[in-house]
């Protein structure tokens, strides 16, 4: 998504980061869902609101904008 290019420094807080850095995602980082169509999780920041997504590899701050339409491509059954 548009804001993997930011610097690792500008996104969140100092308290979302830390807690990706540390893996203890619980309570600071809150699991909204899982979309099969990213093959990503969708976090929020209980802290500073921002939105997380976490990919295989690494995880990046999106846009609120792009949490809403994060599951709008998974069908609902």
């Amino acid at each position: 998504m548009a804001q993997d290019s930011i610097a690792w420094e500008e996104q969140g807080c100092e308290e979302c980061r830390a807690a990706w850095l540390q893996g203890r995602l619980s309570p600071v980082l809150t699991d909204l869902g899982t979309s099969q169509y990213h093959r990503a999780t969708l976090y929020r920041c209980t802290a500073c609101g921002s939105f997380w997504e976490e990919l295989e590899r690494f995880a990046h701050q999106v846009s609120a904008e792009e949490a809403k339409k994060f599951f709008s491509h998974d069908t609902r059954t």
